[in-house]
């Protein structure tokens, strides 16, 4: 009992310091947890990375399309364009709009989980020691009455 008790306290104590440096520390073991559980709920990085680039390749047409109107406009005036403005550039909008906020909120979610199961984990081993100490004080009283019956 004494084992259980202790293991119990142990093991809770480290999940709490787990779940509270998880946002510094041990970041990565809850964004690889949270990640897992999208991929389990069908949302996968592949997916998002996909139709970021479906989306910067729209961005990139309306860009050259842009460019060829600034081309149009100068043909006369044989002004020179900045075609740097006009070239592709990975946006990531799903990724930083939608994707790492559900990946930050289910680790949090993750965090705070892990922290009551701690804290559930550290009473059950108190609730063991209580009744551990308390069969233990009851067979200490069993035993002085009998020393004090055989006395009296």
């Amino acid at each position: 009992m004494k084992k259980t008790e202790k293991v119990l306290y142990i093991t809770g104590v480290i999940i709490v310091v787990v779940s509270l440096f998880g946002g510094s520390l041990f970041k990565g073991i809850f964004v690889n947890m949270s990640e897992y559980i999208l991929q389990k709920a069908g949302l996968r990085y592949e997916y998002i990375t996909f139709y970021d680039g479906k989306i910067d390749d729209v961005f990139f047409q309306i860009k050259q399309t842009q460019l060829q109107i600034e081309k149009i406009k100068n043909f006369f005036s044989r002004d020179s364009i900045d075609e740097s403005k006009f070239t592709r550039e990975e946006s990531k909008i799903l990724e930083n709009s939608i994707y790492r906020p559900i990946v930050e909120f289910i680790s949090i979610l993750l965090r705070f989980v892990f922290l009551v199961l701690s804290i559930i984990m550290i009473l059950t081993g108190v609730i063991i020691g209580t009744i551990n100490k308390n069969k233990s004080l009851k067979q200490r009283l069993e035993i002085l009455e009998q020393k004090v019956s055989m006395i009296a």
